[in-house]
C-alpha cells in the first residue's frame, strides 16, 4: 500500500495518520486532512498548512471542530472561506 492509499484509508490507525501529516507531499497531507480519523490536534496543525489544498481538506472534514472552522473562516484563500461559511449550518 502506498502512503497515499494509507492516508486516504479510513481504517488507518491514528499513529500512522500523525506520521503522514508531516509528509513533504501535499497530496498525502490533503488525504490526512480529509480522513475522519485524524485527531483534532493534527487537523488544527493542518489548518495552517502552507498549501491551500491541505487546508481545504481540513475544511471538508466533518470532524473538524467549530473552533478550527472559525479560525479558518478568515483564510486568505476564498474557496476555503466560502466552504467554511457554507458549512456553518450543516
Amino acid at each position: 500500500m502506498s502512503n497515499l492509499d494509507v492516508a486516504c484509508d479510513t481504517n488507518t490507525p491514528v499513529d500512522e495518520l500523525v506520521k503522514l501529516s508531516t509528509d513533504k507531499d501535499w497530496i498525502i497531507r490533503f488525504c490526512v486532512a480529509e480522513n475522519p480519523n485524524t485527531p483534532v490536534d493534527i487537523l488544527e496543525k493542518l489548518s495552517t498548512d502552507g498549501n491551500w489544498r491541505v487546508k481545504y481538506g481540513v475544511s471538508v472534514n466533518r470532524k473538524t471542530p467549530p473552533h478550527i472552522r472559525g479560525a479558518m473562516s478568515n483564510d486568505l484563500k476564498k474557496s476555503i472561506r466560502m466552504h467554511i461559511l457554507s458549512s456553518i449550518d450543516e
